[in-house]
């Protein structure tokens, strides 16, 4: 109940020019808040993360839109590297590779634009449930703020839940203006079609999105405005509820991924799942409301325990919250009400690959916040008290956001993962990565230390789950051992995996790599061969097949193989470099330059690719096209330096001798320590007359020169002559 000093809500007209001036200043203050949470010179210094590599940098197909058609096929997986399919969110990377800046800072750029855009919506939404600006600025700018956010903005690859929820929204305002007393009936169907356009949209751009038609249904049962009658209304939402159920047949059934079967239930059964559920609806309410112990992965194992007990009381709490609250407080009955179903598509009754995740949590976040500013307009408190506890609450979910986007901004985002251990010290994902990442730095101990506390973990795990769990947990062993060198071990961890009698591809095809590494090759070939009368179609298999035989020097089975997977995953960049390798060392020059310049003409943008167009053409003996692709190569990455040689070697056979010793600078400039463009550079030199540059190249060839490298020898030998002719 509100007394007579509460001015905070204000009944507002929506069509005065005093109420549109009071909303456009909300929606500034929202839209203000955003930028400043995400700070621009910090968010925007922030470069490909975690996912970003693989599901973004490293897919060339978004630099060229005929690779947009895959979109819609069966191709969409294997082109743009997705295990899900979400078309919208993918659309969208091809957006960013056309803009005219730099291919992250458009990612970048577009990321902040689109949690901006959510935030103003937010906004807008809230002032049609409250009719008050001033708590739909409330609520706009708590959502924009909130550091629960800022692994989805953060991290590029996650942009599908910005986008379902932006269009989620939209969808949702659309409709309820379309029910307004005041609309002409080919408003209303307009306001209706677009509606429905606009959930289409947002289910494809992620499937979190799905309950939003039943978001729109208790806003029409448990808000009712008068305006138009409960029957009519609810019809409204009739074609929301058509796209879905077609969507749900696109999802699940036309484009359904096979390789999805490989997520199975967390922890290896239905009901485990479902005590995991349980758990992580306390633990995700929590990391709402308290938004300091946030971390990259949160470990749950299904179990009774007292979080579980404290996410089941939790839970009927809030399912007797709404019930009970539904007319005596609505606004905040709504809130919770939105909570519980946005966070059901990822409450683990269906498959998910992480039992819990921030991320998941962007659209559910804002049922939260509606029912705490619902319950702040609720009380008696006066109206400048209530200011003062928001802003105070506000200011310091800002500072934690900042500080969020900071630690991913730092090199390698090493410390976002060092911050998560601390809250999940027993998170195995967080641990392998820090172990790749001190691997990479050549920090051997404290990669061991990592290595070694990952396999402690999933010993542990082992004794918690089922055969089919025990599979997947010995398989990760194995990885993990094989990515540190340990063969042994890895093979034994393999052949348990397999003994377990589970349907294991991934390990048997492990295993012929081990026997490659290792040189047994026939026995490789043996696991490979049969691995593939089982399962034809895995496509790995047939790539590996190819390597095993372009090792051994059997180029014609290699070519075949890599055709066989080529026709099962077409339009792949690495499938057609290894073909196109393949049928250069097979001595099929002409079969080369057919297969690299389809390569080129999928990927235009792809450096790799153009610079091995430009061999085949060398291969072929024209070197006009050849030098005319090694520097299109180095105009896509300045620093490739192997193409930038290659156009100085061509330039020197043609006798320009000025134009090659240019481009063995741009070598050098690359590599200082370069002993052959030094060498090289030097018989420009020399051949231009300019013998004093000639000997400085050949003393710093000589210099960087390894002693048991017999180009040594040649060096000292043009030394020798160089000096003599200097007078």
């Amino acid at each position: 109940m509100r007394t007579k000093e509460d001015t905070t809500d204000l009944n507002i007209d929506l069509n005065s020019k005093q109420a549109c001036r009071t909303v456009a200043f909300a929606c500034a203050v929202t839209l203000f808040a955003a930028v400043i949470a995400f700070w621009p010179p910090i968010f925007l210094r922030i470069g490909y993360v975690w996912d970003d590599v693989e599901t973004i940098k490293q897919v060339a197909s978004y630099n060229n839109w005929r690779s947009a058609g895959s979109l819609f096929s069966k191709d969409y997986f294997s082109t743009f590297q997705e295990l899900s399919y979400r078309p919208v969110a993918t659309f969208t990377y091809f957006v960013d590779r056309a803009a005219p800046v730099s291919d992250v800072l458009a990612h970048r750029i577009m990321q902040l634009t689109l949690h901006a855009l959510c935030s103003v919506l937010m906004c807008i939404l809230a002032l049609r449930l409250f009719r008050s600006a001033f708590w739909a600025g409330i609520v706009g700018v708590l959502f924009a703020v909130h550091p629960i956010h800022a692994e989805v903005v953060d991290v590029l690859a996650f942009r599908e839940d910005l986008l379902a929820t932006l269009f989620a929204l939209t969808s949702g305002l659309l409709l309820l203006h379309s029910m307004s007393k005041d609309n002409r009936m080919w408003k209303a169907i307009i306001g209706v079609l677009l509606a429905t356009i606009t959930f289409a949209l947002a289910v494809f751009s992620k499937e979190s999105a799905a309950p939003f038609p039943a978001f729109v249904l208790l806003c029409v049962i448990f808000l009712p405005d008068g305006s138009k009658s409960l029957r009519s209304r609810l019809l409204r939402t009739l074609p929301l509820w058509i796209v879905l159920i077609g969507y749900l047949l696109v999802r699940f059934v036309y484009m359904k991924n096979p390789q999805e079967s490989t997520v199975g239930f967390h922890g290896g059964s239905f009901f485990a799942a479902l005590l995991t559920g349980i758990e992580a609806y306390g633990r995700s309410f929590l990391i709402v409301a308290l938004p300091r112990h946030l971390s990259v992965e949160y470990v749950i194992v299904p179990r009774f325990s007292g979080a579980l007990v404290f996410g089941a009381s939790l839970l009927i709490a809030t399912l007797v919250a709404i019930l009970l609250l539904r007319r005596r407080a609505p606004l905040v009955s709504f809130g919770l009400a939105w909570f519980v179903l946005a966070f059901s598509p990822v409450s683990n009754l269906v498959p998910i690959a992480n039992p819990m995740a921030d991320r998941y949590l962007y659209l559910p976040s804002a049922g939260l916040i509606l029912a705490l500013a619902a319950i702040c307009r609720t009380t008696r408190l006066h109206a400048l008290r209530i200011v003062t506890l928001l802003m105070i609450l506000a200011v310091p979910l800002a500072l934690l956001t900042t500080e969020r986007n900071s630690l991913w901004a730092r090199s390698s985002s090493e410390p976002v993962w060092r911050k998560s251990l601390e809250v999940s010290p027993d998170a195995t994902g967080i641990r392998a990565t820090l172990t790749g990442f001190y691997s990479g730095r050549s920090l051997t101990q404290q990669a061991n230390r990592q290595r070694k506390k990952v396999e402690a973990l999933f010993t542990k795990l082992l004794k918690s789950t089922d055969a089919a769990g025990h599979a997947v947990l010995l398989y990760n062993l194995g990885v993990g051992a094989m990515q540190s060198g340990e063969h042994e071990n890895a093979r034994t961890y393999f052949e348990r995996a397999i003994a377990l009698g589970t349907d294991f591809p991934r390990a048997v095809h492990n295993l012929s790599i081990l026997d490659m590494r290792t040189g047994n090759y026939d026995n490789a070939e043996k696991l490979l061969l049969g691995l593939l009368k089982t399962h034809p179609g895995f496509v790995d298999a047939h790539v590996t097949l190819g390597d095993l035989y372009r090792t051994q020097g059997e180029f014609r089975a290699a070519i075949s193989a890599y055709r066989q997977a080529y026709a099962l995953q077409p339009k792949t960049s690495g499938i057609l470099k290894a073909l196109g390798t393949a049928q250069k060392e097979a001595g099929d020059k002409h079969d080369a330059l057919k297969t690299f310049d389809e390569l080129v003409r999928l990927y235009p943008k792809d450096e790799e690719a153009v610079f091995l167009l430009a061999t085949a053409h060398e291969m072929t003996g024209n070197l006009e096209a050849a030098l005319r692709n090694y520097l299109h190569a180095v105009s896509l990455n300045p620093r490739f330096a192997a193409s930038l040689n290659a156009a100085a070697s061509i330039q020197y056979r043609r006798k320009n001798y000025a134009d090659s010793a240019k481009l063995f600078r741009g070598v050098i400039a690359i590599d200082p320590r370069s002993t052959i463009a030094h060498f090289n550079l030097a018989l420009c030199y020399r051949l231009l007359g300019k013998h004093e540059k000639a000997l400085e190249h050949l003393e710093l060839a000589h210099h960087y020169c390894d002693p048991r490298n017999p180009m040594r020898a040649r060096i000292s030998r043009e030394l020798n002559t160089t000096r003599r002719a200097i007078p």
